[in-house]
């Protein structure tokens, strides 16, 4: 299986298994996860007062790719300030959250949009886990590479179109 389709699949497991009601985020949490073809991947979740990070890592033949989140929480709420999605040691894509606005794409392709709620693919997995499965209205979502809508009543349009453009 795909790396990434593995990525998919655990963070919809880790939200189907929390969402059934609003979970406290914990300080941290290690999910440690094989695909398909054996390859390991490691998720961890850190808090350190009101800030948050979130490292996931696929170890891929020949190289690793690694997607780091991190921001601010109020309350049940994570703000997300940056997101890398890293392969092979070099910035592949990444997103920047600000005032509002977002920043993001390939490396050396970036362009900023106004946006209002947005988050990462990962800050949204615990995002829902946290607050009962219900999303903030008007969230967009980025994979680094595109920004996303959620469509009506909370519902993402394509969580899976994200993990894969």
């Amino acid at each position: 299986m795909n790396p990434i389709k593995t990525t998919l699949l655990t963070l919809s497991l880790l939200t189907a298994s929390i969402g059934a009601q609003a979970a406290e985020l914990p300080q941290s949490a290690v999910l440690q996860y094989s695909g398909s073809y054996g390859i390991p991947a490691t998720m961890t979740f850190t808090r350190s007062g009101n800030q948050y990070k979130i490292v996931s890592t696929i170890k891929v033949p020949l190289y690793n790719i690694r997607f780091e989140s991190g921001g601010s929480i109020n309350g049940t709420t994570l703000n997300p300030s940056y997101y890398k999605d890293v392969r092979g040691g070099k910035v592949y894509a990444e997103a920047k959250f600000s005032g509002g606005n977002i920043t993001y794409g390939k490396a050396g392709d970036l362009k900023t949009e106004k946006s209002g709620p947005a988050m990462d693919l990962f800050t949204l997995a615990w995002q829902l886990a946290a607050n009962d499965v219900r999303l903030p209205s008007g969230l967009k979502i980025t994979n680094g590479k595109k920004l996303y809508t959620v469509g009506r009543e909370g519902r993402l349009k394509s969580f899976q179109t994200a993990f894969y453009l």
